[in-house]
């Protein structure tokens, strides 16, 4: 049986930037699609996040922006901050979503919180430089 956190840190290695999922869940998708889903059902946060990437990008599953969502979302529910930062990133994008840029910031404040998440401190600081989803005085 295999690790799911050894599998949430070797994405995390191997993405030096966004444009790598793609790739990465193409690589490792097939092989682990139904092992993460198995265990999303099961409660695992860092599988359901796994799960979503894979819907997300077609890798190991049918691309299924809607339901990458829905995963991310159960996983940013429980409090895992890459599921936080990945939801908020299709809020911002209309990806699988409508676009809604406040609850995109809220879930990078979330993120960004007491864990400090580096990803989701920088898109939040992107955010809060360009205006987007905040008020001018935020």
């Amino acid at each position: 049986m295999f690790e799911v956190a050894a599998d949430q840190r070797a994405r995390d290695t191997a993405m030096l930037t966004d444009e790598n999922a793609g790739a990465w869940y193409a690589e490792n998708g097939p092989k682990r699609f139904r092992d993460w889903l198995r265990l999303s059902w099961g409660g695992d946060e860092r599988a359901m996040f796994l799960a979503g990437g894979c819907l997300e990008a077609g890798g190991g599953a049918l691309r299924n922006e809607e339901a990458a969502v829905g995963w991310y979302q159960k996983a940013a529910d429980l409090g895992y901050a890459p599921a936080m930062t990945s939801l908020a990133d299709c809020l911002l994008t209309e990806t699988g979503v409508a676009k809604d840029e406040r609850a995109a910031v809220a879930w990078l404040r979330k993120a960004a919180g007491p864990g400090y998440y580096a990803p989701a401190m920088h898109r939040l600081g992107l955010c809060l430089e360009t205006g987007t989803g905040v008020a001018k005085d935020e």
